[in-house]
């Protein structure tokens, strides 16, 4: 059994939620901020915490969107690198971001503990979901071969079609 651990902002990271890539090089989203290393294992060169501007040193994931910027998913809500520093983005808006997906348009689909959201170049859009009664949770997210988005959810499934979220429930296999 292998364990791996490594200090992000001088604590010990024992939980790792995603990994990217960001010039060329790993990041890891974890519990203790965001940290990018030479190659995994290897020594960290890089870490963004609360001091770094994150909203949260708790970071579900971490993407870059299609012109490049890297987002970051916090218990705080969103941020975005902009420089060496990250900064809030719509905090009034967007608390406890758990996902997020970059589209093709140069968009951002997002979902936090409550709600689903769009990130456009004007700002935030709640995306609502007819039918989700409870906090969704959203836990994942994909885009088929069509462009549809596809998002998990504790309460079961949603797809969004760039225009309208449905929601599909929990599906039995």
């Amino acid at each position: 059994m292998f364990f791996f651990f490594f200090f992000v902002n001088d604590t010990a990271t024992t939980e790792i939620y995603t990994l990217s890539l960001h010039d060329a090089l790993p990041i890891f989203s974890t519990d203790g901020g965001i940290a990018v290393v030479d190659r995994i294992g290897g020594p960290v060169i890089r870490t963004y915490g609360e001091l770094a501007g994150l909203p949260s040193q708790i970071v579900w994931q971490v993407v870059r969107d299609a012109s490049g910027t890297l987002w970051a998913a916090t218990t705080g809500g969103l941020a975005r690198l902009t420089g060496s520093r990250f900064e809030s983005f719509e905090p009034q808006q967007i608390q406890d971001a758990r996902v997020l997906l970059p589209l093709a348009s140069g968009l951002l689909v997002g979902g936090t503990s409550t709600s689903l959201f769009l990130v456009t170049a004007a700002g935030v859009d709640s995306i609502p979901v007819p039918g989700l009664e409870s906090p969704a949770g959203y836990s994942g997210a994909v885009t088929d071969s069509e462009g549809v988005v596809w998002l998990a959810s504790r309460n079961g499934l949603v797809s969004y079609d760039g225009a309208v979220a449905e929601y599909l429930g929990i599906i039995n296999g």
